[in-house]
């Protein structure tokens, strides 16, 4: 398993989403950190994002 993975199945474990939609939201809270800055998510699940990415979510909405 990467890395990436590694990091996915942890934050699902920590925060307790569910279902294959989590699992998707997952590995992207766990991949976007590793890319160059600056990085821009946009989901439509803002409340599980936050769970998943913790301190490192800056929200800006237009």
């Amino acid at each position: 398993m990467t890395e990436e993975i590694l990091e996915a199945i942890r934050l699902v474990k920590e925060t307790s989403p569910h279902g294959h939609k989590c699992a998707i939201d997952a590995a992207l809270a766990a991949v976007a950190p590793r890319q160059p800055d600056p990085v821009t998510v946009f989901t439509s699940d803002e409340d599980d994002m936050r769970k998943l990415c913790a301190d490192r979510v800056v929200d800006v909405k237009p």
